[in-house]
């Protein structure tokens, strides 16, 4: 009986292994890059040379504000490449068959799959789930973590929700300028976040982006 089942899950490995290599040949190919993604192309390398040690964010951003500035006249040669290649695209799909382009959804969806399982995908999840407390950071999370311990300290007989109950109060009676510098510290902490490498330390990233509070010195955070 063992033999049986063991037999019978190598047949449907290599049913799915023999399904698997048609679905991903499916003679239907991907849609033609658009005119901005060849510009795109042709332009990373050139970009990322000419600022050193910029990060793919920055050149990327580089490669948009050069795109939105360029004229009509200086697009076309993307733009032109892109409508000659998607007529040709779309005369292929035209003489494909209905099981062909069922073959390419399913390749789709397969190549998904197949992503969602490699360790290149669960690394990028693990810095994502990292880097989202972070990104979350507002003028609140600043002023507990500024009030929390000297509350804890002075009113040591109050509880976890009465100490959180009295920094709300407190918070809520900031004036303008006081929630404006919370905001501007959290604000500078969701950028360096998007910019540092992992493992994000919030000591760390509070400090680099710390403004003094009205009519103290700087030196007396250092």
């Amino acid at each position: 009986m063992k033999t049986v089942r063991t037999f019978t899950s190598i047949v449907r490995v290599y049913t799915r292994f023999i399904h698997n290599t048609v679905v991903l040949s499916a003679p239907i190919q991907k849609k033609p890059a658009n005119s901005y993604a060849r510009f795109v192309k042709d332009m990373y390398h050139e970009f990322s040379q000419s600022e050193e040690k910029a990060k793919a964010p920055r050149v990327m951003s580089m490669i948009a504000n050069k795109w939105k500035t360029m004229t009509e006249e200086e697009k076309e040669k993307y733009t032109l490449a892109y409508e000659e290649d998607k007529k040709e695209w779309l005369k292929n799909y035209e003489n494909t068959t209905d099981e062909e382009k069922v073959a390419y959804k399913e390749k789709k969806i397969l190549q998904k799959e197949i992503f969602k399982n490699s360790s290149m995908y669960k690394q990028k999840m693990i810095e994502a789930e990292a880097r989202k407390k972070f990104l979350n950071i507002d003028s609140r999370s600043i002023y507990i973590f500024e009030r929390y311990h000297y509350i804890r300290k002075e009113f040591s007989k109050l509880n976890q929700k009465e100490i959180m109950k009295l920094m709300m109060y407190e918070l809520s009676k900031l004036d303008e300028l006081q929630k404006r510098r919370l905001e501007n510290i959290a604000s500078a902490i969701r950028v360096k976040a998007k910019e540092n490498k992992l493992p994000l330390i919030f000591n760390d990233l509070y400090d680099e982006c710390y403004l003094p509070r009205l009519g103290e010195s700087i030196m007396i955070k250092k």
